[in-house]
């Protein structure tokens, strides 16, 4: 028999998440704990195989806190979080503190019984909404990345000719001043172009203040 204990610090969740858990887990054993306070002073965790921490009300310092005393008074238990509150950082930072899988309360409960079985056969489970706040918070930082580096890419005259495009000077005024033919100047400006992957002077501009 498998035993699982939930931490929860609001009764209201705490029990639903129980009745959902013996509805399908009868052969379960169930332990309820209400609270960081009660799990360090309780004496029933020898042998805990998975834990469900339900966060409401607690902060975050507080949520982190219980997570790191969990993993380390349960080192072997494969733990759940599941909080109202989670969006893709404080996902990516249960994930680095051991939790093995995180759901969103906004999900109906029986998306943590998928969870559950997920954790349970020793794979990772992050739900859809928070997986697709990650992705994109993900994506988000490789085009930042790329925007960071993609001027470094041009070379001393391209960069010049760049830095008088996205301050609005037009291709005539850039050759008289660079004392260059326009006809090279517009040369320059498609190499520019091809270099960053733009297709205008504002996306230029993007890329060139992201430096």
């Amino acid at each position: 028999m498998s035993t699982i204990l939930i931490i929860d610090d609001w009764a209201l969740v705490g029990g639903a998440i129980a009745a959902l858990l013996e509805t399908h887990y009868k052969d379960e054993y169930l332990i309820e704990l209400r609270g960081t306070k009660e799990f360090l002073s309780s004496k029933k965790f020898q042998e805990i195989d998975l834990v469900v921490l339900g966060f409401c009300e607690l902060t975050e310092n507080e949520k982190f806190d219980l997570l790191r005393v969990v993993k380390l008074k349960l080192p072997a238990a494969r733990v759940i979080v599941y909080d109202r509150q989670a969006d893709a950082s404080t996902t990516l930072s249960y994930l680095r503190s051991g939790a093995n899988g995180c759901l969103c309360q906004s999900k109906i409960l029986i998306d943590l019984i998928k969870c559950l079985e997920t954790v349970w056969r020793g794979d990772y489970y992050v739900d859809s909404e928070l997986l697709y706040s990650l992705l994109g918070k993900f994506q988000k930082g490789q085009r930042s990345y790329k925007n960071k580096h993609a001027s470094r890419r041009l070379s001393p005259r391209q960069h010049e000719v760049a830095l008088c495009l996205i301050r609005g000077m037009k291709t005539s005024f850039i050759a008289e001043s660079l004392g260059l033919q326009r006809s090279t100047i517009s040369t320059v400006k498609t190499n520019i172009f091809t270099k960053l992957g733009v297709n205008n002077i504002l996306k230029l501009k993007e890329v060139m203040e992201s430096r």
